[in-house]
């Protein structure tokens, strides 16, 4: 069966990467450990699976530094789509970076704003609500299994720890590094 983000909540529809490729999330739907990441790279696109590329490597070493294995945990990103900048704007692999990604869409909101007409969302924005949906889940199945403390969720990148956290900058990752947050699930829709 085809992962479709808008049964889980994903507002696909009003995002602005509708009809890009999506890169499902992977792993127990039941486990107490989530690792989100931003957005897929190249590799995940060209094969469909989250982290699998060099981010992917790193993730797996660390896992099993820990004693667990990939098929253990949950692995997703904040966003199922890549993100990615006009060639007229920008050239090469920073044109899939978030940041610049992020910057280019506020620049092209101000255009917008200017001539009347509506605003692009947010990817993120977009995806939230289907990310948080699935933490959720994470989150019930945790304390019914018995961990007291629900789901060990673990932010791989600025972006992702922006969407869990719902910060509006996403320059904090490093500032919260080691930190222990409750997760804050939110139900209600992302606002414009």
């Amino acid at each position: 069966m085809k992962y479709d983000p808008r049964k889980c909540g994903a507002l696909c529809t009003q995002c602005p990467l509708q009809g890009s490729p999506v890169v499902p999330p992977e792993g127990p739907p039941d486990s107490p450990w989530v690792f989100v990441g931003e957005a897929p790279g190249p590799s995940e696109i060209k094969f469909g699976r989250p982290f699998i590329g060099p981010s992917g490597v790193k993730l797996e070493e660390m896992l099993e530094k820990h004693g667990w294995k990939r098929k253990q945990v949950y692995i997703t990103n904040a966003v199922l789509c890549r993100p990615e900048v006009p060639i007229t704007v920008m050239s090469g692999a920073q044109r899939f970076n978030s940041k610049n990604y992020m910057q280019w869409l506020h620049a092209e909101n101000k255009v917008q704003k200017k001539l009347g007409r509506p605003q692009l969302r947010s990817p993120f924005e977009c995806c939230a609500p289907r990310l948080l949906n699935e933490l959720e889940q994470h989150e019930e199945a945790a304390l019914a299994a018995g961990y007291p403390n629900g789901a060990v969720v673990q932010p791989l990148g600025n972006f992702a720890a922006m969407t869990i956290l719902d910060w509006k900058s996403p320059t904090g990752i490093m500032k919260i590094r080691g930190s222990v947050y409750g997760l804050q699930l939110r139900d209600e829709e992302p606002s414009e």
